[in-house]
């Protein structure tokens, strides 16, 4: 999203002429949360970056309308996704979506330039990082609302924003031609960049996510041909999947592990959902059950597989794919007594735990599976392996997100706290 030689560079200009601190906070606080040295200095960074963005609000507009304003809240808003602030991050991803519509970021490759913000690009790389920035908000929007239950707020066909190119291309300043989310939906990914394919596995993970939630009353919705249309697009794009993105051949590129979960899940979630509305057991639908069953031991796969589980798992998105991989083999071994189905949980489980000591968010669903083993009144053994996994973890807040019990997708929503349950001591500190 940020040429990083150019972002450097500006740095060293005068001040007027450097990005604004919001964004530099905003970058500090990112690069620390990555590391095990500067972790500690995270918050402080981001706090700061915050409180700049707010004073830039209450200035002109000539203040807080830039791209590098709209960087800042993108980067806040993915710093508070992994910190589990899962209501500001959605809140700070709207402001970044509503100030790149104002600057035309969603028109940038329209025919008609009327009212845009910005000037004309100087170079390509110009363009492509107002491209890019684009992109990444497009995702967050699509990650945040699908995992947080709520609706997007960018309507996709209006884009006129043709996808990202290659990261090569961008630092080369070498121009090059891509598709529109439309062609690319259309013709698979045999010839995107690795930006543009997670574009649109996002894109149809959250397809697949308001498939899964749409409300049973509504006559206008077929579920059964919705059903096959999100399957064949899905297939079609694990089919159309560069060689460089493909799993478990590439498990050490984050992309294609990231891109192979959210479909694998996407696939999981509408199987199950349209099995929940027919009121059909999946046992009934060996195929659907065995398309599930394949996905969830890729996730499975997939996760065994990868070395630096703690980098991996900052993802809240890999956290959320092993939990619905692990959720699919627990009801399967509690409802045929699999046992295979019994190891695949156990392995997941293991992974989660391991994770879970350091990463709140994979903890906490970790331990909804843990009760909900323990629910069951399974056998003994299973529920003893699962305890001692769990003795390791330390939970001493709130679980976060809401269950559906309807297609046991986890919500990250907050609930509501009534005026008798809040610590006015705690309200009033910056969590």
């Amino acid at each position: 999203m940020i040429h990083g030689e150019r972002y450097i560079a500006s740095l060293y200009r005068p001040a007027h002429m450097q990005p604004p601190m919001c964004l530099q906070y905003a970058i500090l606080a990112a690069g620390a949360s990555a590391s095990p040295t500067y972790k500690p200095m995270a918050e402080v960074f981001y706090v700061r970056a915050r409180q700049y963005i707010q004073v830039d609000e209450m200035k002109s507009d000539s203040d807080q309308i830039s791209l590098a304003h709209c960087q800042a809240w993108v980067l806040m808003s993915h710093f508070e996704a992994q910190h589990l602030w899962f209501s500001r991050a959605s809140m700070s991803i709207a402001r970044a979506i509503r100030l790149a519509q104002i600057l035309g970021l969603h028109r940038l490759d329209g025919k008609n330039a009327a009212g845009l913000t910005l000037p004309i690009a100087l170079d390509f790389t110009e363009e492509e990082e107002r491209r890019k920035t684009f992109w990444v908000i497009f995702t967050t929007d699509r990650i945040t609302s699908s995992t947080g239950g709520w609706p997007t707020m960018m309507d996709w066909r209006s884009i006129q924003t043709r996808l990202p190119s290659s990261i090569d291309a961008l630092l080369s300043n070498t121009p090059i031609a891509t598709l529109t989310l439309r062609q690319a939906l259309g013709q698979g990914m045999y010839e995107l960049s690795t930006s543009a394919c997670r574009v649109v596995a996002v894109h149809l993970f959250n397809e697949c996510f308001n498939f899964s939630r749409n409300v049973e009353d509504d006559e206008d919705n077929n579920d059964w041909q919705q059903l096959q249309q999100l399957d064949e697009a899905v297939t079609n794009a694990f089919a159309t999947l560069p060689l460089d993105l493909r799993c478990p051949e590439n498990m050490e590129s984050p992309e294609a592990v990231l891109i192979n979960l959210q479909l694998h899940t996407a696939l999981i979630c509408i199987h199950q959902s349209a099995l929940t509305r027919s009121q059909v057991e999946m046992a009934a639908l060996p195929t659907t059950k065995a398309r599930v069953m394949e996905s969830a031991v890729q996730i499975m796969i997939t996760v065994a597989l990868v070395t630096d589980l703690n980098t991996r798992f900052r993802n809240p998105l890999v956290s959320f794919a092993s939990f619905i991989a692990a959720s699919f083999f627990l009801s399967d071994f509690l409802t045929t007594g699999d046992l295979q189905s019994e190891a695949n949980f156990t392995a997941i489980m293991t992974v989660m735990v391991e994770v879970g000591k350091n990463n709140m968010f994979t903890a906490s669903l970790a331990v909804r599976l843990a009760q909900t083993l323990r629910a069951s009144g399974v056998d003994q053994g299973t529920v003893g392996k699962v305890g001692v996994m769990m003795a390791d973890l330390n939970i001493d807040h709130p679980i976060p997100g809401q269950e559906d019990k309807e297609n046991g997708i986890v919500i990250l929503c907050p609930t509501a706290t009534t005026p008798e349950q809040v610590d006015f001591d705690q309200a009033i500190v910056w969590q």
